[in-house]
């Protein structure tokens, strides 16, 4: 998100068909997932589009540790995930409990 809106200019509507909407698609769990509208499952991410952050090495949660991109300095944070309608990260902190995500089985074969 930050290299598609402030390094290359990309409208929001148009990250989101390229972040969202087609992965669902492609994966075959659209249109339950992918798009916000009526009979969706409510999953998305608000975002302080002028927030500037660095990715540290400390704060990943990978087994390894390690990122390509950690040490750069990004514009654009998620500061709020809605899953299903419920606020499952707010302002840095994880506020869903362990099992709040489930399963989405492919809808197409």
């Amino acid at each position: 998100m930050s290299e598609g809106m402030n390094s290359r200019g990309l409208p929001a509507e148009l990250l989101a068909q390229l972040l969202a909407t087609r992965p669902a698609k492609r994966l075959g769990i659209w249109p339950r997932k992918g798009e916000i509208r009526v009979g969706t499952d409510a999953d998305f991410a608000l975002v302080d589009a002028d927030r500037a952050w660095t990715l540290e090495r400390e704060e990943l949660e990978t087994r390894s540790g390690l990122s390509p991109y950690a040490g750069r300095r990004f514009r654009g944070a998620v500061v709020r995930t809605i899953v299903r309608g419920r606020t499952v990260y707010a302002n840095g902190e994880i506020t869903g409990a362990p099992g709040d995500g489930w399963f989405v089985r492919r809808l197409v074969a």
